[in-house]
């Protein structure tokens, strides 16, 4: 019971933080969140807040990136985040990285309610300013240690298996694992 209290007076101020910067944007990744980690779920907004703050470093550093606040800002020096970036235009609501170390998320747009696992790399496949990023589509699965590279594109419902290395476009609902990847499951 101390440890609970101890928790929730460390975080609450990070939860006034997150709140005076957006409530829906909150309210959307908490719900987000809630619904596909295994948590016990709470009718308060604070109560499921403090719970992820507190245990999870990758949602707090997923709301960095959602209010736009640089690793120079005092509050992530208080509150550190997990050790891992995302560097990427357009992100969709409810993205959840799960295990998030050693991941980067760098493409060119991410679609909604995609999970991402930890070790995963989404960017160029060369350097070079120009060098296209990948497109990833909504409700996709990127699991452990993949590579998605390049300019491709990633359709909707896919699966990336671990380990995958994707250089090529991936159509819409399907499975793809290997490397160099290749199509397993097409979903029906």
């Amino acid at each position: 019971m101390k440890r609970r209290i101890i928790i929730i007076l460390l975080f609450t101020p990070l939860y006034v933080f997150f709140l005076l910067h957006g409530i829906k944007t909150l309210r959307r990744e908490v719900d987000r969140w809630l619904e596909v980690l295994p948590l016990p779920k709470s009718s308060h907004l604070y109560i499921n807040t403090i719970e992820l703050t507190s245990r999870f470093p990758e949602f707090r550093t997923l709301l960095y990136y959602r209010y736009r606040i640089n690793e120079f800002n005092p509050i992530r020096l208080i509150y550190p985040g997990q050790m891992m970036s995302i560097s990427c235009p357009e992100v969709g609501e409810g993205l959840v990285i799960q295990h998030g170390f050693g991941t980067r998320i760098g493409c060119g747009k991410i679609g909604k309610n995609c999970q991402v696992w930890q070790g995963v790399t989404i960017g160029k496949s060369r350097s070079g300013i120009d060098e296209p990023r990948p497109i990833i589509g909504d409700n996709v699965k990127i699991y452990a240690n993949s590579l998605v590279l390049g300019g491709i594109t990633i359709g909707d419902n896919a699966v990336i298996g671990a380990a995958s290395v994707v250089l090529k476009s991936v159509p819409a609902n399907c499975t793809v694992v290997g490397n160099p990847a290749r199509i397993v499951k097409p979903k029906q």
